[in-house]
């Protein structure tokens, strides 16, 4: 681990705007959320949203997409997914128990097309609705050479 390295790892080093700016490429990624800067160059083949949403946000402020996806809009992230397990459920049932709509092929298929795009939804949005959060961006103590994940402070 060089000089460099270690003042990078210091949580206790203040990051300024500028510099911040300057850690936006794959290879060093860094991402501010409410005043923390995020290494986040480990984590950037894994996000959930793909590579270059992350992309986007390096060396930059990310704290309204921080927000959307934070565990305070709990509220709505349960809702969609009650809507999601009700369409599975009811496309499901009527698929097989309502016998209207089981002697007729063309009817399954329209549910059937219900019951996949439920599955699809659920599946796009399984990173951010179940784990809730940002998956991976973690506050450690970043003195350890073994974290991944390190934090700062941005001077103001």
């Amino acid at each position: 681990m060089t000089t460099g390295d270690a003042q990078a790892r210091d949580p206790a080093r203040p990051f300024t705007w500028q510099e911040l700016a300057t850690h936006n490429t794959r290879q060093d990624a860094y991402v501010a959320v409410r005043g923390k800067v995020y290494d986040v160059t480990e984590f950037i083949s894994r996000h959930p949203g793909g590579e270059d949403t992350l992309l986007l946000a390096a060396g930059r402020d990310a704290t309204l997409v921080s927000a959307y996806c934070d565990q305070h809009n709990l509220p709505a992230v349960w809702m969609r997914y009650a809507f999601i397990y009700e369409t599975l459920f009811a496309s499901y049932y009527v698929q097989f128990f309502v016998p209207f709509v089981a002697e007729r092929l063309l009817l399954q298929a329209v549910f059937a097309v219900v019951l996949g795009l439920a599955c699809a939804q659920h599946e796009r949005g399984n990173g951010g609705a179940i784990y809730n959060g940002v998956v991976g961006w973690f506050e450690r103590n970043c003195r350890s050479d073994s974290t991944p994940y390190t934090t700062h402070r941005i001077s103001r």
